[in-house]
């Protein structure tokens, strides 16, 4: 998992066309909490903390979330008038697939992001 943490963060400065450290979104650490919420979560066996661990999980996908999206709408403004209709339809399957926001869909969303990133030269 600790992968798609760093996948994460060089997303979310190649949207934004930033160095490290630029804005507090891009860092990997906030994708690491994602994984540790989700971890105990999933593994939870005392149903006394299921609300607080769903609540946690919650709230980091909401994190994750919110920054990817930034940084695709930066990416989009960026290079307006260079998307193609197919270029366009990726980026609506990306903001799908984070409406639904569970950590499956949020790195499916970031791998699909990749790829137009790195046609765009934002990722190498």
């Amino acid at each position: 998992m600790n992968e798609m943490a760093l996948r994460y963060e060089y997303l979310i400065r190649a949207g934004h066309n930033i160095g490290r450290l630029a804005i507090p979104a891009a860092h990997a650490d906030t994708y690491r909490g994602l994984e540790r919420s989700f971890i105990s979560f999933r593994d939870n066996t005392d149903q006394t903390k299921n609300t607080e661990l769903l609540f946690q999980y919650a709230f980091d996908c909401g994190e994750v979330v919110t920054n990817i999206s930034n940084a695709i709408w930066k990416f989009e403004r960026d290079f307006e008038g260079k998307l193609s209709q197919d270029d366009k339809d990726l980026l609506d399957e990306i903001e799908i697939l984070l409406i639904n926001a569970k950590i499956e869909k949020i790195e499916e969303a970031i791998e699909k992001a990749e790829v137009l990133f790195r046609k765009f030269g934002r990722i190498v």
